[in-house]
């Protein structure tokens, strides 16, 4: 009986043992992600800083041929990217903002792409989710 005890508590702790040593999901930060829209606005939270980006989904016309991205923040301030020439479809970005200035203290941000038309007029913006960060 006792080598049964002992074989059913060293299995235990091999299995123990291998459960600490397999990697666990990283839990996400509460907010963030992508709208749905012909330009799409992401934003997310890693560590110390938030990561903006933005997605073009349809074909370039006059009326959008620029975009720049602003990042606004709680507790920061607002971050501006430079501009980008949107030509095609795709990924635009990513723009990082450094978040470590918060000093501890809980903050928020979203990404607000301002489209502009092939003159440099400001056309329209769209925000993406908000995004919380530690």
């Amino acid at each position: 009986m006792p080598r049964r005890f002992l074989r059913f508590g060293l299995l235990s702790l091999v299995m123990m043992g291998a459960s600490l040593t397999v990697a666990q999901p990283a839990f996400a930060v509460s907010g963030g992600g992508c709208n749905s829209q012909a330009i799409s606005t992401c934003i997310s939270s890693s560590g110390t800083s938030v990561a903006a980006d933005f997605y073009q989904n349809v074909g370039g016309d006059r009326t959008r041929c620029y975009a720049q991205m602003e990042v606004i923040t709680t507790n920061l301030g607002t971050f501006w990217s430079r501009e980008y020439t949107i030509t095609a479809n795709g990924r635009y970005g990513p723009f990082y903002v450094n978040t470590v200035g918060s000093s501890g203290i809980r903050g928020s941000a979203i990404n607000r792409v301002h489209i502009r038309t092939c003159s440099h007029s400001e056309h329209y913006y769209q925000d993406s989710p908000r995004v919380y960060y530690p």
